[in-house]
């Protein structure tokens, strides 16, 4: 009977450790079955700046990519994701990897879409001969599914159809740091986002949405002096995409946000709603209100890191001249793996920072002095990803990873 006993705890133990994992995870239970697959491994030609990746002959429909490359080192100009029924996503930044580092993922869509080809132009640093790997994320009904006859496809090198959907002119939600955050369930209609005062001053802010659509009205800015401004947005967001640039008042420190969107009735799940923003000019310089606040740290970079596998932000840093001699990485909401640190000078040296630690909700990693400091920084790439397991967290959304510099 004992014995019976012990293995009767066992048995539940397993089964509710399995069902808090799944419940930390907002799209944990959609994602049962879902699966990463390479699709597609090229050499890039280093005698060209190009190239047309086809993948129409692929099986079934992907929820998103990621981007990996081997054996060498590439700068990307331009990386476009073209889809069979005429929409596509397109990378609003260059960037850079280096042998073994992959892209976040991109351009998740949770009911997935059939992929024709993926554009890239890129410039490979010499002496190197790399390969690019595409990975596609796919479910089980994904890999069942069947490419509809007659769908329009799109060359990348030819001018796109007129947009039909929202989805097709809106921007991937990419760029700028996170401001705040909160989470909506449309039971109403109005929501308040707080924006911390050390976050510091900004000169153009953008909402992006995570986990469901949202019909977006408009949003109100108060400042912190009790000034406020409303601009109008009138817009469906699909989840995973992000207004333009609105520009506000970089004078200011901002209070709050108070958005205004549609109901739904009867629904009962929410979105995510984060408030992205760029610094006001001069913010970061020596002479800039920067350095006054916050006991001279000031934020380079914010964003909310990922569940599954390790997230690489390449986080630029605005235009200084005097440099900075230390950095932390600062941690909200819910744990972290940090993995690695990569610190990316102005004359193009870096210092690599291996970490491999596990960092709380409301803790940090540093300061971490910078050699030869002060030192100007072109970017920091931070690899992290969020703990599923974390009994201390904040709700059970992901992590925000922000990035603070020190003169």
């Amino acid at each position: 009977m004992g014995l019976n006993v012990m293995l009767a705890r066992i048995c539940f133990y397993v089964f509710a450790f399995c069902l808090v994992a799944l419940s930390l995870n907002p799209q944990a239970w959609a994602a049962r079955g879902d699966r990463w697959t390479q699709v597609s491994e090229v050499p890039l030609d280093t005698s060209q700046s190009s190239t047309l990746i086809d993948l129409r002959a692929l099986s079934g429909s992907f929820m998103a990519f990621r981007m990996r490359v081997v054996g060498g080192t590439v700068k990307f100009n331009e990386l476009k994701l073209n889809y069979s029924d005429g929409s596509f996503y397109a990378a609003d930044q260059a960037f850079e990897l280096r042998n073994g580092e992959s892209t976040k993922v991109l351009d998740f869509f949770r009911r997935g879409r059939f992929i024709n080809s993926v554009r890239l132009s890129y410039a490979v640093v010499q002496g190197t001969e790399p390969r690019v790997q595409i990975h596609g994320l796919q479910s089980w009904r994904g890999r069942r599914a069947q490419r509809p006859a007659g769908e329009q496809y799109v060359k990348s090198d030819e001018a796109p159809p007129l947009p039909t959907s929202t989805t097709q002119v809106l921007p991937q939600a990419t760029g700028g740091l996170l401001v705040a955050s909160k989470y909506v369930t449309f039971h109403g209609d109005h929501d308040k986002i707080k924006v911390a005062k050390e976050m510091g001053k900004f000169g153009r802010v953008r909402i992006q949405v995570r986990d469901e659509d949202v019909y977006l009205n408009s949003f109100k800015i108060v400042y912190a002096d009790g000034t406020e401004n409303t601009h109008k947005i009138d817009l469906h967001i699909p989840e995973g995409r992000t207004t333009d640039w609105v520009d506000i008042d970089g004078a200011r420190f901002i209070d709050h946000l108070e958005l205004s969107y549609r109901k739904k009735p009867g629904f009962e799940g929410h979105a995510r709603i984060e408030v992205m923003g760029e610094h006001a000019e001069g913010w970061l310089s020596e002479t800039g209100e920067g350095g006054k606040f916050n006991d001279g740290w000031i934020l380079l970079g914010a964003q909310s890191a990922g569940f599954v596998g390790f997230d690489t932000d390449i986080i630029p840093v605005g235009e200084h001249v005097s440099g900075f001699k230390e950095i932390r990485v600062v941690v909200r909401d819910r744990a972290i793996t940090l993995n690695q640190l990569r610190v990316v000078y102005g004359n193009g040296d870096e210092d690599i920072i291996p970490v491999r630690t596990r960092i709380d909700a409301g803790g940090a990693f540093g300061p971490v002095d910078l050699r030869h400091a002060p030192r100007r920084i072109k970017e920091i790439q931070a690899r992290y990803r969020s703990r599923f397991i974390d009994q201390a967290a904040r709700g059970k959304g992901a992590a925000v990873v922000e990035v603070w510099a020190r003169r």
